[in-house]
């Protein structure tokens, strides 16, 4: 519809321009298209692009789609009422049509023109044409790039007599031509274009099945095509009776699969009779046999030339045959033929007739093209050649014969040859003969190698494997001269040395330098002595000095090897030397020459044994040659050394132990020593649990590591520091130990800061930190991640190491403002401490989580937490990080691009380049890094989907306290407790306090807990309107102090709101500390108490559990909390338990729901307590009501009031080792204890009338028992008394207890014994 709307537009568009046209009275060329009918145009052009832009013609199914069909047929088919318009509008459209097509590839415009050519021509011609023209100018391109058989092989199922044109025009471009631009027509062209032609098959199988194609071609294709024919049909004459050029069939050998295919079409039906790859066959055979004679003729007539100076050789006529172009021959001129259907007894081997040799000529030819590249079968030739030349005293013989030179060169050259080969082979060659055969081959031996695998062409059936050897032991035998005055001197220092061990390998090698040994076979030379050759090859003049100089110093020798055990020693007493020297420059050089001395030569003193042979010595002698490298003067400083004998046997023997053993250690330390820093298998890291210094020590063979401990180091420092007084000459061993050592510390700090901060890059980091001077690398650090390879740090650990230092406190506090950005933007990151984040990240990294702990962890968040819970809001992470393209939770396949440490070599990049590389990817893709555990942010998105949003917390302040600042209460220390308990009951309505709104200090507060108290308080993004309590603030130490009031200064600056609640309350007794101090401004001059029913009623409130599944069903009351007291012990406060834990069972149905947890020490350990309660919930069903009955001991009196405020009214408990545990209402808690327990006042109170009238422990629901008196009383009141009905819960007498065997028994003895009757 919208083509027939534009079609009808357009025409009416002209008729209105042709109007226009005559009413205007400007004289326009009528031919001219109008401005109207160019726009229009233009915009139908447009039109077109935009509807069938994104549309590939061969995509749509009948290549144009009917509607696309129906545009262009009626666009171009328009009569514009004027001839010239209507063709320009024609052209217009032709041409948009056009670069339509010719968007497609070419091989699919010319399908597109075979398909739809037919219908196009009638309905539109002009579309046809241009079709055709297309379908031209891709034949064109297609030629181009060769690949005209794919092309014919689309048009195979078309009917091909249709598109002769198109034919044609594919077998004219595809054509080779010659350099005029011509149609090559020669045969040899012909031939050649056929086998590369990829079409040739094609078109042979078109024109031979269907002659109408033929007729359809042009004049000039039918030609070529005929040319094609013919000469094909010529060429397998000439190939069947064995005229054909040489260069013909090597080019069919060649292209063999090509010229077959041709031979299956029908232009081949003359031939089909004939088995052509059998013919194919024998030609190759022929071809083969002629060029292989031709290489052994070039073969000989080039030995011939090597010996002209010696011999004249009459080969002129064969050269003159051997350089004739042979290509352009036919192959039967030069070998004999084998024709089809010739009948042959023994199998038919083509027979040479160029170049008219005899068979004795040929074999000699043949075996000199074998071994024509050996050198040694050269040498025996021309040397046979000598001979003649030499014995033949005129000088004027005419020209060698080829027959003679069979007979008087090659013969006994060859004999000579095999002889040399067996001798080489069996290692049978005298010395001698090496010499004479082998002197060329100094310093040659991979040609030598060569030349014996070429000799091995000889026996077919040898093996190479004895060449390498033999190589060696000619090459071996070649430098035997460089050994021998090596050998010579050593044997001098084993006599001096006193060396018993087995040296007879010098023996042999003087032996085998003398002439009289010229006699011997390569036999001679076995591995041991090559061995021996060439260790003392590397011995050089200067080396062979030192050694010599070693012989002659024989007193000297014996008083250090008694005087000094080890080297360790040995840097001892040059210390100890050091100090006696004093500033006497002479006696500091002899030190010094002494030293250089010692421990160049201390592999010989030292360390070699008395059994030592010669093996042994040369591995203790190459630490002599190091030496000797880096010190050439060192035999000089052995000389004279070996003068002062005298002066160091004095300073030898004026030095004590205790200082040589110091300075021993140190200095072994700093030779070997190694400290390790790691935390792993360390419950608490510490500087002291984090460093340890490994020690080796060697014992005869044996080698044992001895360990040292950061307080073992520390003294022995202390130790050397005391020795500063000596000198300074021998303070370089300690100064340098000093240096290493506050580094080490220094670096194990920072890790330490690390570790603890949560970052876990650093949480399984270890670092080897080798103090050697001598070590490759000083340092090795190692991530223990897959991700990360190991780290080595070379150079000077006195540079490294403090370079390492920066690097670690930089990303201290690069992570520190990390995590202060992650918990500043994630509010509930602020609950737990790094350490926690880290144990929670771990175990919320499987999304199956069920642990007791964690759950516990996240009821600080979400009240009562359940592993469904937790499982919900994993998967809402799992599908929020979906929809934004990030990583799902715990999936790790679809990470980035593995990290680039895989691909690049970290031991090519310095050691603080590698330790930025591997931080910053760590920072900019942890989730890569953390292969088992969630980022800080992903589990911070997980806290906030955990969290229980919908509850929230509506405090108000009491009056006299503000808002947006903080309030400062001081009171005794006594009503502390409950004055902070005061301070929630102003909003009775709310739930009591909890572990993120209180903190209570102690001087072990940290400084970590300080900030996330605060930044609870003051961080925005969190919905509740809670009060925040520092209790014991004064209790904090002077640094925490510090800290919290400049992070209070700067998280106030940044909080959004002014409406924060914060309130610290602090002992009047310790007024003048840092905390009340700094914040005296904002004291509040009122202490918050409540009378004490109304605290009783307040928390009884909170303690009711409504529901039946609760352990606090064993009360009317239904309170999960209760103190059990008295005034004294064994009044049935542990039986009351009993009955309580049989009362649960009964409505339970379970055992063993109690669980009980003694306190004994004088001081609350709250560590211990976490650790039974979660001992006790591990033993039994999570899940199930249990009673947890502590047993407070009347030792307790310290820290007692303090862990029941956090047990009963924040009901939490947290460990050092960053445990929580969240009391459940499912459980009753029980406290046993006598009354007055836990009040040792930490001061004493100046004013006693600041006491209030209760105590803390007043304040909770309690369990009265009486003693046995008060229990009588209360008895008879009870039966005297119908209205009396006490308090309901304190019990009374234990009908059960009485009725015991255990009570009546003593009762009904006391009773008889009393009424006096027999017992």
């Amino acid at each position: 519809d919208s083509t027939e709307t534009i079609a009808t537009s357009v025409v009416l568009i002209s008729k209105i321009a042709q109007l226009k046209k005559s009413s205007s009275k400007v004289v326009e060329d009528p031919g001219m298209p109008s401005t109207e009918l160019t726009m229009t145009l233009t915009a139908t052009r447009e039109w077109l692009k935009a509807v069938l832009s994104s549309k590939s013609l061969l995509n749509r199914a009948t290549f144009f789609h009917q509607d696309e069909f129906h545009v262009w047929i009626t666009l171009t088919t328009l009569d514009l009422g004027n001839n010239e318009w209507t063709s320009f509008w024609i052209k217009g459209l032709l041409s948009e049509l056009e670069g339509r097509m010719k968007k497609e590839k070419p091989i699919q415009q010319i399908e597109i023109y075979c398909k739809k050519i037919e219908e196009i021509r009638n309905l539109q011609p002009l579309i046809a044409e241009c079709f055709e023209k297309c379908a031209l100018d891709a034949v064109y391109i297609i030629c181009q790039d060769k690949s005209e058989a794919q092309l014919l092989e689309r048009l195979w199922n078309y009917n091909l007599t249709k598109f002769g044109k198109l034919v044609s025009t594919i077998i004219e471009n595809s054509w080779e031509k010659d350099y005029s631009g011509m149609f090559s027509d020669d045969p040899d062209s012909v031939l050649w274009h056929l086998l590369n032609w990829s079409a040739a098959k094609t078109i042979f199988q078109f024109l031979g099945i269907d002659s109408k194609v033929t007729e359809q071609l042009s004049n000039k294709a039918k030609d070529l095509m005929a040319l094609a024919v013919q000469t094909f049909q010529h060429v397998m004459r000439d190939l069947l009776d064995g005229s054909i050029k040489i260069k013909q069939l090597e080019w069919i050998l060649k292209k063999k699969d090509n010229f077959m295919a041709l031979h299956k079409t029908k232009q081949g039906e003359s031939f089909k009779e004939i088995n052509l790859r059998q013919v194919l066959t024998w030609r190759q055979k022929e071809l083969d046999r002629f060029f292989e004679e031709r290489n052994w003729v070039d073969s000989f007539l080039k030995m011939c030339h090597k010996i002209d100076e010696h011999v004249k050789v009459a080969i002129d006529e064969l050269k003159n045959v051997f350089d004739h172009d042979v290509r352009e021959m036919k192959l039967n001129e030069v070998v004999t033929i084998e024709q089809i259907g010739a009948q042959f007894i023994v199998p038919y081997i083509p027979m040479v007739s160029y170049f008219s040799l005899s068979e004795e000529i040929k074999q000699m030819a043949k075996v000199i093209d074998s071994f024509k590249d050996s050198y040694i079968l050269q040498m025996c030739w021309e040397k046979e050649a000598q001979r003649i030349y030499v014995s033949n005293e005129q000088h004027n013989e005419p020209p060698l014969s080829l027959e003679e030179v069979c007979t008087m060169i090659w013969n006994p050259c060859f004999d000579q040859y095999k002889n040399i080969f067996v001798k080489v082979k069996e290692a049978s060659l005298t010395f001698a003969e090496v010499d004479n055969i082998f002197k060329d081959y100094r310093d040659r031996y991979e040609e030598l190698r060569s030349d014996l695998k070429i000799m091995c062409g000889i026996d077919g059936n040898t093996k190479a494997n004895w060449i390498e050897e033999r190589i060696r032991q000619i090459k071996e035998y070649h430098q035997l001269h460089l050994a021998v005055e090596s050998a010579q001197i050593i044997a001098k220092v084993q006599s001096v040395l006193n060396l018993t061990g087995n040296f007879t390998v010098l023996e042999t090698l003087l032996n085998v330098t003398n002439e009289s040994y010229s006699d011997k076979s390569l036999h001679y030379i076995n591995e041991h002595l090559i061995q021996a050759k060439n260790r003392l090859v590397e011995i050089t003049k200067p080396r062979r000095k030192a050694l010599k100089e070693l012989t002659q110093r024989c007193q000297f020798l014996q008083w250090v090897k008694e005087a000094l055990k080890d080297v360790t020693e040995l840097k001892v007493f040059v210390d100890l030397a050091s100090i006696s020297a004093g500033e006497n420059d002479l006696d500091i050089d002899r030190v010094a020459c002494f030293h250089d001395a010692v421990l160049g030569y201390s592999s010989l003193l030292f360390e070699i044994k008395p059994t030592a042979g010669f093996d042994d010595f040369m591995h203790c002698v190459q630490k002599l040659w190091n030496a000797l490298d880096n010190d050439p003067d060192l035999t000089k400083k052995l000389q004279d050394s070996a003068r002062h004998l005298e002066w160091l046997k004095t300073v030898k023997e004026s030095h004590g132990s205790i200082e040589q053993s110091s300075l021993s250690l140190a200095s072994a330390i700093n030779s070997s020593g190694i400290y390790i820093i790691d935390s792993q298998g360390k419950n608490k890291l510490s500087l002291g649990s984090a460093i340890i210094l490994k020690l080796p020590e060697a014992h005869g063979d044996n080698e044992e590591v001895r360990s040292y401990t950061l307080e073992d180091l520390k003294e022995l420092q202390n130790k050397l520091m005391l020795m500063s007084g000596k000198g300074d000459h021998g303070r370089n061993e300690v100064d340098r130990f000093v240096e290493v050592f506050a580094n080490v510390q220094r670096l194990a700090t920072s890790f330490i800061s690390l570790f603890s901060a949560g970052n876990m890059l650093f949480r399984n980091w270890k670092i080897e930190v080798y103090c050697s001077r001598t070590c490759e690398a000083c340092l090795i650090i190692d991530f223990n991640l897959k991700e990360v390879r190991i780290i080595k740090a070379v150079g000077k650990v006195t540079e490294q190491l403090p370079i390492l230092c920066k690097k670690m406190e930089a990303y201290l506090e690069v992570w520190k403002q990390y995590m202060d950005q992650q918990r500043s933007r994630y509010y509930y990151l602020n609950f737990y401490t790094a350490e926690q984040i880290v144990y929670l990240s771990t175990q919320l990294f499987n999304r199956s989580c069920t642990k007791l702990d964690v759950l516990m962890m996240l009821s600080f968040i979400k009240p009562n937490c359940t592993a469904d819970d937790l499982e919900v809001a994993q998967q809402k992470l799992f599908d929020e990080d979906t929809s934004t393209g990030h990583r799902p939770l715990g999936d790790r396949k679809s990470c980035v691009q593995p990290f680039m440490m895989r691909q690049v070599d970290i031991q090519d990049i310095a050691m603080e380049e590698t330790m930025d590389l591997v931080w910053k990817q760590y920072m900019e893709n942890m989730t890569y890094f953390l292969s088992n555990c969630l980022d800080v942010s992903t589990l911070g998105k997980l806290l906030e989907n955990v969290a229980d949003m919908k509850q929230t917390v509506a405090r108000t302040i009491p009056p006299g306290f503000q808002t947006g600042h903080p309030n400062l209460v001081v009171c005794p220390h006594s009503e502390l407790l409950t004055s902070a308990l005061c301070i929630y009951m102003h909003s009775s309505n709310q739930p009591l306090p909890t572990y993120d709104e209180v903190l209570i200090c102690t001087a072990d507060t940290t400084n970590e807990q300080v900030e996330l108290f605060l930044r609870r308080c003051l961080t925005s993004g969190y919905t509740h309107s809670k009060i925040y309590s520092l209790l014991y603030a004064d209790e904090l130490t002077y640094d925490v102090s510090v800290r919290f009031e400049e992070l209070f200064k700067s998280l106030e600056l940044k909080s959004q709101s002014d409406q924060y609640k914060l309130v610290i309350l602090c002992n009047s007794e310790r007024e003048h500390c840092y905390i009340p101090t700094a914040l005296s401004r904002h004291k509040v001059h009122m202490i918050p108490q409540q009378p004490l029913k109304e605290i009783q009623s307040y928390l009884e409130n909170h303690y009711r559990v409504s529901t039946n599944s609760s352990a606090a069903t064993v009360f009317r009351d239904g309170m999960f909390v209760r103190i059990i007291s008295s005034n004294r012990a064994g009044v049935g406060k542990s039986l009351y338990v009993k009955r309580l834990h049989e009362k649960l069972k009964k409505q339970a149905g379970k055992d063993n729901l109690l669980k009980t947890i003694h306190l004994l020490e004088p001081q609350v350990d709250e560590n211990k307590v976490l650790q039974a309660l979660f001992s006790c919930i591990k033993s039994s069903n999570e899940n199930q009501p249990l009673i947890f009955h502590f047993d407070i001991a009347s030792t307790v009196q310290k820290g007692l009031c303090e862990f029941l405020f956090k047990l009963f009214i924040l009901q939490y408990l947290m460990g050092t080792d960053e445990k929580m545990w969240k009391c459940s209402q499912r459980h009753l808690y029980v406290v046993e204890m006598l009354k007055g327990s836990g009040f040792l006042p930490r001061m004493r109170a100046r004013h006693s009338a600041q006491v209030a009238s209760y105590n803390f422990l007043d304040v909770f629901p309690k369990v009265y028992c009486r003693p046995p008196k008060e229990v009588l009383e209360e008895e008879v009141r009870k039966s005297e008394t119908v209205s009396w009905n006490g308090n309901g819960i304190d019990p009374l007498m234990d009908e059960k207890e009485f009725r015991s065997e255990s009570f009546q028994r003593p009762y009904q003895y006391l009773r008889k014994f009393k009424n006096r009757q027999t017992l």
